[in-house]
């Protein structure tokens, strides 16, 4: 579980943000308020580090204020290069799981296949019999 005093340094640093954007722009609380579509009260708090803005909440004031998401939490190039980087790790890895499974898919497709054949055909030897190619 995420330490509670790092959750409040993050609350804290993210109002400050949207404080100084709102401030450097000449935006009023009860103006942004309105474009959000929160209270004035909710708009306060936020930017004092004592209320969290939900996602649509915080989406909404990065749009009134002509940033991002990812700029009001003060996120660099570096972080979103790494971000990048592990995003792609772990697609790499749901791709190579899929493609294991494919395989064992289409396997499997083929092993039923061939069984469905040899009973068709009469033939009792399957083509995987540890007795193919054998000599004694």
């Amino acid at each position: 579980m995420p330490d509670p005093s790092s959750l409040d340094t993050r609350r804290a640093a993210l109002g400050q943000v949207i404080a100084e954007r709102r401030a450097a722009i000449g935006v009023s609380q009860s103006s942004l308020a309105g474009l959000v579509g929160v209270s004035q009260a909710a708009i306060s708090r936020i930017e004092r580090g004592l209320a969290t803005p939900d996602a649509f909440v915080l989406c909404e004031i990065a749009r009134a204020l002509g940033a991002t998401v990812d700029e009001l939490y003060g996120a660099t190039d570096r972080v979103h290069a790494l971000a990048l980087r592990a995003r792609r790790a772990a697609f790499a890895e749901i791709d190579a799981v899929d493609a294991e499974d494919d395989a064992r898919a289409v396997f499997s497709a083929m092993a039923f296949v061939a069984a469905r054949k040899d009973r068709q055909s009469g033939c009792r030897f399957p083509l995987h019999s540890p007795t193919v190619g054998r000599t004694t």
